[in-house]
């Protein structure tokens, strides 16, 4: 497919040349019924502060190589300095054929540099004199720049310039400030000199600072630096020695001692709980990976009665969000954990960066079609030959999941199974220039909705403009868009701790690994925080406690009261993320008691493990397999051997007559690893929700031969033994195939796309149904498509299998015509409003 290189090109050649773009897109009419994306609309999509898509986008000629000889292709600054080359910001230095990265920046070269950045910006600089009394000297551009900037009001004026001098990371700071206040909308000065970040009714100011530099700056130019952190132009210059670097997540364990008040055991023992600040407090922080993920060991600490054969303390484990602020209530916020170095001087690399993060705020965008994925949008951009912004240009849109780039144009260059945004029936899709198109507001931008999620492995996007009904051929010139799934990954909203631990307690001296996973709305897993992370990050479901570790059942922000998610340590003794409601959420461990017990002693120490293959299974006429594995352990997790277990059945032979279990009603003995496993038959079609029960029998654990030690040491001392048993249980739902054809709002309980096969219905009515390919896909959704009975908007096979879901609410609504491949059913998934 020649064309296809064609296609992937990441300009727009065809219109790229001076004045012939400026008028190709000035004709481009709005058909009727064009979506018409205003700047002010667009910019309410943004985060406050730091900047969601910038000025040199990945694909586009911003970015292409210039040649210089003095940059390898791994620089850290490459792209910048190529896209600061591109804006005609710099030229090179000597002939132009070298950057000199590592070059120091004199102050008037940078007042060059701003100079043109504002150009580009849109921005036209004043001529009057800046009053300074030593720049008759240097060379005619940075006395106009120099001069201009200080008219402006965007730097200040009078007095020394200082041409010469190398321009330190603070200086910096005051250009940056002054060409962002006049060229960004979220950036703005009061009356009171405040610098005020944020679009709409509630701009802020930045309330982060780097600690060298609110201690060595004055007032004004820390504020300046702190803003330009906050709006993501500068990152620091260094990780504060000893400090905790990338640390998003605190956490700390609070142990619960067991003190013998008077050294009789008859009295019990009373539990002293102890708080942050004692001697058996520690706090860790956390540095999480790109994944989202971070592990942290706890380890038993002090023995306070070593003497007592009982449990000697819990611990509980609290994992914090680190508030930007400090404590509700707090007027110290914590310092940002880097220093910037106000100090130190500028090369010409790091003048790259800061100049193209600046213009990130502003208009500047390359010329032509761009477009970048921000915030679940794809970002289209319009500029002329001189970065204007252009209005009123229709752009259509067009996608495909990555892994099928090669399927997406046919040999004419007209599109095959690239489809529309929505991720549709792709079938017959002409990619036309159209009424339903969108259309460049006012600032040349806007904003498109990706649709449904990005696809497994990413998305690909290309959008083009042209005339009223044109569609894409071998002619067309695409700009190209790759989504990855990193990139769409949703914010972060709550924190899951879990352990790999088996027990409910630990030897003492011995250590409990934990792992912190931040996950999204869907429960799934964050990843790529350099993508997703700001120090706003929104967190749900929080709940308060105060430094006590008790939770407010109010919930209000009393002072000292700390947003954080709570293990163990509220009043219930409940463990879980604790929420606004105190609703624990699924998947979290238990806390850990470090102990100095010599094993089991009763039955509550006995765990039996009943582990199904499968949870839900087929079952025909033909019958079916299930096979389930068992397993014993004390409460340190360590399995114990030499236990007899037998399982039993709901749906055993006399019951149903379709249930065999080999061990059904005598007991079998666990092996050296403390488990079992069986495979067992299932007769007969039949839907129903199976629950498989494990029982162990009274067996002696301390080897006496005459006491069964399932009972508690008073017993073994006071009582005979009385027969106990400990059992574990598991559920299995079978599913049959679905007889009638169709079926109405089924909920989703389980699917495999492996195998196409998706498990709907309620419990002992469960079905299941089989898809692929060649089906027709429907995807409902009530929050995107509106009305009463909104549409069903077709799909294709890899949307339908990206949007399924267990989730509450997620129904499938099947018609079956036949079986096989050639048959072509019909599937209608619908997803609740809220999602």
């Amino acid at each position: 497919m020649p064309q296809l290189v064609k296609k992937r090109r990441s300009g727009w050649a065809v219109l790229a040349a001076g004045a012939l773009i400026a008028s190709r897109l000035a004709v481009v009419a709005s058909p009727a019924g064009a979506v018409n994306q205003e700047e002010d609309e667009l910019t309410e999509t943004w985060r406050s502060r730091t900047e969601v898509y910038g000025a040199c986008p990945a694909g586009s000629d911003a970015v292409a190589d210039h040649g210089f000889t003095d940059l390898s292709d791994d620089h850290a600054f490459r792209d910048v300095i190529n896209c600061v080359a591109y804006y005609g910001i710099t030229n090179g230095t000597g002939d132009g054929a070298t950057f000199s990265p590592n070059d120091e920046v004199t102050r008037a070269q940078m007042a060059v540099f701003i100079a043109r950045a504002a150009g580009v910006a849109g921005l036209s600089l004043g001529s009057g004199s800046g009053g300074f009394s030593d720049i008759g000297d240097i060379w005619q551009e940075a006395q106009d720049a120099i001069n201009g900037l200080a008219s402006m009001g965007m730097i200040p004026d009078g007095g020394e310039f200082r041409p010469d001098d190398a321009i330190t990371r603070a200086e910096m700071a005051t250009f940056m400030v002054g060409l962002l206040a006049e060229g960004a909308p979220n950036v703005t000065i009061n009356q009171d000199g405040d610098i005020l970040l944020g679009h709409g009714g509630n701009p802020m100011v930045a309330d982060d600072y780097f600690a060298d530099a609110r201690a060595s700056v004055p007032r004004a130019n820390d504020a300046q630096i702190s803003a330009l952190y906050e709006l993501g132009v500068t990152k620091g210059a260094s990780a504060v020695p000893g400090g905790p670097g990338r640390s998003h997540v605190l956490t700390t364990w609070f142990t619960t001692a067991i003190i013998d008040g008077d050294n009789d055991p008859a009295n019990g023992f009373q539990r002293a709980r102890n708080f942050q600040g004692s001697s058996l407090a520690s706090t860790i922080p956390l540095t999480l990976n790109d994944d989202g993920a971070a592990t942290f060991s706890v380890a038993g600490i002090i023995d306070l009665a070593p003497a007592a054969e009982v449990d000697k303390y819990e611990v509980d484990i609290r994992v914090q969000h680190t508030p930007p602020a400090g404590p509700t209530g707090s007027t110290a916020p914590p310092p940002l954990p880097y220093n910037y170095e106000p100090h130190g001087t500028v090369n010409r690399g790091q003048m790259a960066a800061f100049i193209t993060r600046a213009l990130a705020h502003t208009q500047a965008r390359p010329v032509g079609i761009t477009a970048q994925f921000a915030a679940g949008n794809v970002v289209v951009s319009v500029r002329d030959e001189n970065f204007a912004p252009v209005s009123n240009v229709v752009v259509d849109l067009f996608r495909i999941d990555t892994a099928g780039l090669d399927l997406a144009f046919r040999a004419n260059g007209s599109c095959n199974e690239a489809g529309p945004m929505d991720s549709s029936a792709t079938t017959g899709y002409t990619c036309e220039v159209d009424g339903t198109d969108y259309i460049t507001g006012a600032g040349g931008d806007t904003r498109v909705p990706l649709g449904d999620d990005v696809d497994d492995g990413g998305t690909t996007v290309w959008i083009w403009t042209g005339d009223d009904e044109d569609t894409v051929d071998d002619e067309a010139t695409l700009f190209e868009l790759g989504i990855t799934e990193a990139e769409a990954a949703e914010p972060a909203v709550s924190i899951r701790v879990t352990t790999e631990h088996g027990g409910e307690k630990a030897h003492l001296g011995s250590s409990v690994l934990y792992n912190v996973q931040l996950v999204d709305q869907n429960g799934d897993d964050v990843g790529d925080p350099n993508r997703w992370y700001n120090r706003r990050l929104p967190f749900s479901g929080v709940a308060l406690f105060n430094d006590q570790g008790e939770l407010d059942a109010s919930g209000s922000a009393d002072t000292g009261l700390l947003p954080m998610y709570m293990f163990s340590g509220n009043p219930t003794g409940q463990w879980a993320v604790a929420d606004a409601a105190g609703t624990p959420p699924t998947g979290s461990d238990g806390p850990v008691i470090f102990s100095t017990e010599d094993g089991v002693i009763d039955a509550s120490d006995i765990f039996v493990k009943v582990e199904p293959a499968a949870e839900f299974a087929v079952v025909d006429d033909r019958g079916a397999d299930n096979r389930v594995t068992v397993t014993v352990t004390d409460q340190y997790g360590d399995p114990i051997s030499g236990v007899d277990v037998r399982v039993d059945s709901s749906d055993d032979d006399t019951a149903n007559d379709d249930t065999e279990i080999v061990v059904e009603g005598r007991y079998l003995t666990v092996g050296r690893d403390g488990s079992f496993s069986f495979g067992y038959e299932r007769d007969g079609e039949l839907s129903s929700t199976e629950t498989l029960v494990a029982t162990i029998a009274d067996f002696d654990h301390d080897g006496d031969d005459t006491t069964p030690a399932l009972v508690s040491v008073a017993d073994l001392t006071a009582n005979p033994p009385t027969a106990t048993t400990a059992a574990g249980s598991e559920t299995v739902e079978w599913a049959v195939a679905d007889t009638d054809g169709e079926a109405t709002a089924q909920q989703i309980r389980a699917f495999d796309t492996e195998m196409n096969t998706i498990f709907a219905g309620v419990d002992s009515e469960v079905q299941f149904v089989s898809y692929d390919s060649n089906d027709r896909f429907n995807i409902n959704r009530p929050a995107v498509d509106g009305g009463d009975d909104p549409p069903d908007a077709a799909a294709s096979y890899a949307a339908f299998e990206k949007a399924l879901s267990k989730a509450a609410g997620y129904t499938l609504t099947w018609s079956i015509v036949g079986r096989g491949s050639r048959a072509t059913n019909e599937f209608n998934l619908v997803i609740p409003a809220a999602s």
